[in-house]
């Protein structure tokens, strides 16, 4: 959903509501190779920011990408 604001001969888009992306459910293994599998050992404290990090829709993928824009 969108509302289009028009001045002048601009046309601007105020976005109400974007659609999340959708996640595969069994390739996630093969999208993202760096993440750790259940196997591995992790920390309780690293286990649960990955779980955080999960819960919002953030990839390992996309972190990389921000590390390495700066």
């Amino acid at each position: 959903d969108y509302t289009e604001i028009q001045r002048g001969r601009t046309k601007f888009f105020c976005i109400h509501y974007r659609r999340p992306r959708l996640k595969a459910p069994n390739d996630e293994s093969k999208e993202n190779p760096l993440q750790p599998s259940p196997a591995e050992k992790v920390s309780p404290e690293m286990a649960e920011k990955l779980a955080l990090l999960e819960k919002l829709g953030i990839t390992l993928d996309d972190l990389e990408k921000l590390f390495k824009s700066r």
